[in-house]
């Protein structure tokens, strides 16, 4: 309690002149900008929840095509259409594979240089 004593036995000091009204400028400009940030929030939220509303009412007009396949089976009935798509055996292909040789040959240039005695 005695720092209170203290405190009010020193003279008041008075501010610098024009002090007042700097601080009260420096305060409006501080407002102002801060207004003018939270208006750019909303408009940004709002261009976004627009974007998203026009797509949602747009996503369904936007049909999808029916398939080549379905297309040509509707035109030309499905018994004058010839399937081109035939299954795989991967079996024989896995043999060929294996009965090759197990080494693989990476072929790159090793040097910056042309050298023109390697052939690949």
């Amino acid at each position: 309690m005695e720092e209170r004593k203290y405190i009010s036995q020193l003279p008041r000091v008075n501010a610098p002149p024009g002090f007042k009204q700097a601080v009260l400028v420096r305060l409006k400009e501080k407002k102002s900008r801060a207004f003018r940030l939270k208006r750019l929030e909303w408009s940004f939220a709002g261009a976004a929840a627009l974007i998203l509303i026009a797509v949602l009412i747009f996503t369904p007009f936007l049909k999808k095509s029916e398939s080549t396949v379905a297309r040509i089976e509707k035109d030309y009935g499905q018994e004058n259409v010839v399937p081109v798509v035939e299954s795989l055996n991967f079996r024989n292909e896995m043999m060929k594979a294996t009965e090759d040789y197990q080494t693989v040959f990476i072929l790159e240039q090793v040097s910056d240089s042309m050298i023109q005695q390697v052939r690949y």
